[in-house]
């Protein structure tokens, strides 16, 4: 993973946005709020590109990533989802995904692994959040001042994933749900691969020892799994 930083988007924007956890969160703790509303209002332009042209859902994020609007909105809503998350709400986030399958399923897409692995990387990063908030922070700090392009990469596949998520929610017809799954395929796999590089970091900064020259060798997802003795 090597990206270059496009301009546009700050150094302190990088940080938030790679802490930030998933949308998903959100639409289960705060569906009701004036917040939440709000933010689903502004993003509706960009919710409506992704359902004409799913492929083009990356150009899209990155102009979120720049929009100085609808940024904060989007921080402070899982901010406040962050707040008032349980341990039942992750169970819900689970069930969310589950049942957003089974819509992609009735249309003729499988999405099933695509959103095991946006939830495992959820599950994850929420877990450490609740756990050493400290700890996830200063991991995530390190990460997006250390690897800026990494880190703007990421961000805007957390961006894609999100609005394609929430497009899928609004789409009916069974092409726009194929044509939306592919992207979410394709974008969860590279997301894969940040879940693990973030393991790692998160081991290292416990103290767990890290072979790091057999860590950079790594570059896929399985790769990585099979360094981390992950089945």
């Amino acid at each position: 993973m090597a990206f270059k930083a496009r301009c546009g988007m700050s150094r302190n924007a990088q940080v938030l946005l790679s802490a930030l956890p998933p949308i998903q969160v959100s639409r289960i703790t705060a569906r009701k709020s004036e917040l939440y509303s709000t933010l689903v209002r502004c993003l509706r332009p960009y919710l409506k590109r992704v359902l004409e042209t799913p492929e083009r859902v990356e150009a899209a994020a990155e102009e979120l990533v720049r929009d100085e609007k609808v940024l904060p909105l989007l921080y402070y809503v899982f901010q406040g989802a962050v707040l008032k998350l349980t341990e039942e709400d992750i169970k819900d986030l689970a069930e969310a995904f589950k049942s957003l399958g089974e819509k992609f399923k009735a249309a003729g897409a499988d999405v099933e692994d695509a959103l095991d692995m946006i939830v495992e990387h959820d599950v994850w990063k929420l877990r450490r959040i609740g756990g050493d908030f400290d700890e996830y922070a200063m991991m995530f700090y390190t990460f997006s001042t250390s690897y800026p392009g990494d880190a703007y990469r990421y961000a805007v596949i957390l961006l894609s994933l999100c609005l394609l998520l929430l497009a899928s929610s609004e789409a009916e017809a069974s092409d726009r749900l194929k044509a939306v799954g592919g992207e979410l395929s394709k974008l969860a796999e590279e997301l894969e691969t940040y879940t693990l590089t973030f393991m790692l970091m998160s081991e290292e900064r416990e103290g767990g020892r890290m072979e790091a020259e057999a860590a950079a060798t790594a570059r896929t997802p399985r790769e990585l799994r099979e360094f981390l003795g992950i089945e």
